[in-house]
């Protein structure tokens, strides 16, 4: 569960608050009960514990984020909504989540290669993205140099390539230092910048370590978090290139959310990324990673076109648009 309510990934349990149901958003996590927008979080200590709080509740109606222990929890409600991601790469596991998830009312998933491994009825399965808010990220915006400034830093002198995700292994940021590094030295005006936190140990350490290994460390950037969104926004603004390099992803909110700002990306040739966005560059390896950017880089309409035919998904996935096929939805299944 994200830490605030307000974020897309927790959306429904903001609309349902809003619909006048009394909310329960139940976790795993340090033992405790708070209260975020009105709605009430328990935190429990394990997944025995949050099943029994669950229980204890009785809901009308289960929202339920799916991975394996989520979805024994379905009898717990006769009226029930499944958000999966794909199913496991374990035989077993997977045929098991295949039959645990008949038990639910509504299956959504947020790509076609999701909808392709669940293999559901169409009557219960529903494509629905994690939402995006298109018109901020699209709303423009000008450059301003203190943005660099804030943080220590020159302002670009020329093309800036970035990448906004978690600092993590599957993540691979120290891959693309490495993918990228012949470009930066050949390119002395171009900057590769990492936009977020690091969330495993030495992460941020090895990212900086490569980028000094291969000589590239005046160019290279780690920002650490850009918050808030209009902040992001601004790092949006001055980014030629925004380049994913993810080895696993669900949805990849940032793809979304900088499309819509207008750059160009590069992604990782994942199935979830690939089926959304046909027309985005996508790499296999170091050496694909490489030319896509340096393609992206040179030729103004190759970008152009990249973010012109991604329009028809960032508009399916508005924000707009998903409330108001959860709300269409839920209200069918209370009736």
């Amino acid at each position: 569960m994200p830490h605030s309510i307000t974020m897309p990934t927790a959306r429904p349990a903001l609309l349902l608050r809003e619909a006048g149901a009394e909310v329960h958003v139940v976790d795993i996590g340090p033992r405790g009960r708070d209260e975020d927008e009105g709605v009430l979080k328990w935190h429990c200590s394990s997944r025995v514990a949050a099943a029994l709080r669950v229980a204890t509740l009785r809901p009308d109606f289960l929202f339920l984020e799916g991975s394996t222990w989520h979805l024994m929890l379905l009898p717990l409600s006769r009226r029930s909504w499944v958000r999966a991601t794909g199913r496991s790469e374990r035989p077993v596991v997977a045929t098991a989540e295949r039959l645990m998830i008949r038990a639910a009312s509504v299956v959504s998933v947020s790509n076609p290669d999701h909808a392709e491994r669940w293999q559901l009825p169409k009557g219960r399965l529903l494509e629905l993205a994690y939402p995006v808010d298109i018109d901020f990220w699209s709303a423009p915006v000008e450059r301003s140099p203190e943005f660099w400034q804030r943080r220590g830093l020159p302002t670009p002198p020329g093309p800036v390539v970035t990448y906004v995700a978690q600092l993590m292994k599957r993540k691979r940021q120290t891959e693309m230092v490495s993918a990228l590094a012949p470009v930066l030295r050949d390119r002395p005006d171009v900057r590769l910048v990492f936009a977020g936190a690091p969330v495993e140990p030495g992460a941020e350490d090895a990212l900086r370590a490569t980028a000094k290994g291969a000589g590239v460390a005046e160019q290279v950037h780690v920002l650490g978090p850009v918050s808030p969104p209009e902040e992001l926004r601004q790092l949006y603004a001055w980014t030629t290139v925004h380049a994913v390099n993810s080895a696993w992803e669900t949805q990849c909110m940032v793809v979304y959310e900088s499309l819509a700002a207008g750059v160009a990306n590069a992604v990782s040739a994942l199935p979830v990324l690939t089926t959304a966005f046909p027309d985005v560059p996508a790499h296999e390896d170091d050496d694909a990673l490489r030319r896509n950017v340096v393609h992206l880089l040179d030729d103004a309409e190759a970008r152009a076109a990249v973010v012109r035919e991604s329009r028809d998904r960032l508009r399916w996935a508005d924000i707009r648009r998903h409330d108001e096929v959860f709300r269409s939805t839920v209200t069918g299944l209370l009736q």
